[in-house]
């Protein structure tokens, strides 16, 4: 092999390297007593420029005293988050919930997280949808239908946190 072609491998595996080791994670963790599942809307490249495109995907099952990342991000972070309680009967609500573990060193006016009551389209069954903006994603295709995502997560910077439902 060329050594240009040895040297496009090396600068590919650092960055690859240093995306893994840079990244920010923001996980939930269900500290309630029921078994929870969630769904997620999120940017979905790890490094934003303009307009980034967007990717719901659920519905994931947690148990109690369980935790997840839900996801990464480099730079600019966009993620909406809609969590359900899952009772004995199999039926389910939206969880409330409570932001903890941010480091308040690291936070600041260019990360927030804060509560939201933005409608999208879900699956009742597991999905993927990605979609080229966030307006995609409030107009339901056939199979779909619209569900509350109650918390919004927002970061410029390099900040992990996690959110705690009870």
């Amino acid at each position: 092999m060329k050594k240009t072609g040895w040297k496009l491998i090396v600068v590919a595996l650092s960055a690859i390297a240093w995306t893994e080791a840079g990244a920010q994670e923001i996980k939930v963790c269900n500290n309630g007593e029921a078994e929870v599942s969630y769904a997620i809307l999120a940017t979905t490249s790890l490094v934003n420029l303009g307009d980034p495109e967007w990717t719901a995907h659920g519905w994931y099952m947690m148990k109690p005293g369980e935790c997840q990342p839900v996801t990464r991000g480099d730079g600019r972070r966009e993620a909406f988050l809609s969590v359900r309680s899952i009772n004995k009967d199999g039926l389910s609500s939206l969880n409330s919930y409570v932001i903890k573990d941010i480091p308040a060193s690291n936070f600041s006016d260019n990360s927030l997280s804060t509560g939201a009551e933005r409608v999208f389209c879900v699956s009742s069954s597991s999905f993927r949808r990605p979609e080229k903006s966030l307006q995609d994603h409030e107009s339901c295709p056939q199979g779909y239908h619209e569900q509350v995502f109650n918390l919004y997560f927002f970061s410029r910077g390099m900040v992990d946190f996690t959110v705690n439902l009870k």
